[in-house]
């Protein structure tokens, strides 16, 4: 079957985002591990200072990415598993006919996730840039815009310094890390298995026969991580209503895709949208997030759940143009 590009598959009746939105996401675990550190041995992120944990946005990207492609397989990513980042921009170069940059060093795409691009160097063109090669340049960012789903959401950083590089690309949604609610608690279990790998590690461990391993949970955990999406940014990489709407159901339910034993139990438990009229918004995002109010409930000392947790949304004298929308509905 032929992979269509995102522009094939979004319908052409679905308009193109023009309203600014603010919202603030609530997700939580539940005797699970969010998002492991690598530089820590794999335990949940959390701050030494404060004792709260967090998870970064690559983390909650990478959900929204995997929830996207099985939502809707005809929808391409730039940034998926062993994928070439620089394979993936010579599409767009030979696509418009466009001398392919050097493609030198591995770089970061928006979300922040590491890449390996082989070496591919060209001689540098002298002198300035002629307008024929800024349009191609154009004309190749539009491509990777309409192929990926993932570039035309989040943006990008184009490998590759040579004179015809793609450059950065912001993309219309930006994510923060989601940071716990209250200092959050670590547990380090010990767990074992009676089964081997290899005949020799059975002859190694004798009676034994078991290899000694770790694993680390959060209890119970309820984190907030803000999300901003401009309608400006949307018009440059041709994000659409349709494409909205997939990544607010991606948010609801890539949890559930998301499940496994390390991640115990995790799921979107509020989405607060602020809605505003204008492309540049009606209000201040942080004069909007004042207005929520997540706290555990009296006598409450120690949430272990959800319904410790009481949240509500000041909507007295709203500013005007704003709408208050929250998931689920």
């Amino acid at each position: 079957m032929t992979t269509k590009t995102k522009t094939e598959a979004v319908t052409t009746n679905s308009p193109i985002v023009r309203n600014r939105y603010d919202a603030l996401l609530l997700i939580d675990v539940e005797k699970g591990n969010p998002n492991g550190n690598p530089d820590n041995g794999g335990s949940p992120r959390i701050d030494p200072v404060t004792q709260h944990g967090y998870m970064t946005d690559v983390c909650l990207k990478r959900k929204v990415r995997d929830y996207i492609v099985k939502a809707d397989p005809t929808l391409e990513l730039y940034v998926k598993k062993r994928a070439i980042l620089a394979d993936q921009q010579a599409r767009a170069y030979q696509a418009v006919g466009l001398d392919q940059a050097g493609l030198d060093d591995p770089e970061e795409d928006e979300g922040g996730e590491e890449t390996e691009a082989p070496v591919r160097k060209v001689a540098p063109k002298k002198g300035a840039k002629k307008q024929a090669d800024l349009e191609g340049i154009q004309r190749a960012r539009d491509y990777m815009c309409k192929t990926f789903w993932d570039i035309s959401a989040f943006g990008a950083v184009f490998a590759g310094k040579g004179p015809n590089a793609l450059g950065r690309l912001m993309g219309p949604i930006q994510m923060t890390f989601a940071n716990s609610v209250d200092p959050i608690r670590v547990l380090k279990e010990g767990i074992t298995r009676v089964a081997v790998a290899t005949v020799r590690e059975s002859v190694d461990q004798g009676a034994l026969n078991q290899t000694m391993g770790v694993k680390y949970t959060v209890p119970y955990g309820l984190y907030a991580g803000k999300i901003f999406v401009s309608p400006l940014r949307a018009a440059q990489t041709g994000f659409t209503e349709k494409d909205l709407d997939l990544y607010w159901q991606a948010l609801e339910r890539m949890w559930d895709e998301d499940s496994g034993a390390a991640r115990g139990y995790m799921a979107m438990r509020k989405l607060i949208v602020f809605k505003h009229s204008s492309p540049l918004g009606n209000a201040s995002s942080a004069s909007l997030f004042d207005r929520i109010n997540v706290g555990r409930k009296p006598g409450v000392d120690l949430a272990m759940n959800f319904r410790d947790y009481d949240v509500s949304v000041d909507t007295r004298n709203m500013p005007g143009g704003v709408e208050l929308m929250t998931f689920p509905r």
